[in-house]
């Protein structure tokens, strides 16, 4: 399916009964969207600040799926505003090996 795991040392339970949360995504480089933060709300107040910040709510309640009354929020950016880190790291290899040849 693609599909990977994202799991946060505080996001696990401490004990048998406590449940692990765990987000799973899968990368669509196709999209002219990506995702650039994820946030919890609790209260009413929360969610008209999230609102204010271009966040859109998902629709399951977490206390659905055994963890507390709250809900997900994603924020979304255009792909084309995400820097393209790969050309960066591309070029900085190149020039570590240059300066390591020159030692």
């Amino acid at each position: 399916y693609g599909l990977l795991p994202i799991l946060h040392e505080r996001m696990k339970g401490d004990q048998r009964d406590e449940p692990t949360a765990c987000l799973w995504y899968k990368k669509d480089t196709a999209s002219l969207t990506a995702i650039d933060d994820i946030a919890v709300s609790y209260t009413r107040k929360d969610e008209q600040s999230l609102r204010k910040e271009n966040y859109e709510k998902l629709p399951t309640n977490l206390e659905e799926l055994g963890l507390a009354p709250a809900y997900l929020w994603i924020r979304r950016v255009k792909r084309t505003s995400i820097p393209n880190t790969t050309k960066d790291v591309t070029r900085m290899k190149t020039e570590l090996k240059d300066c390591t040849s020159m030692l």
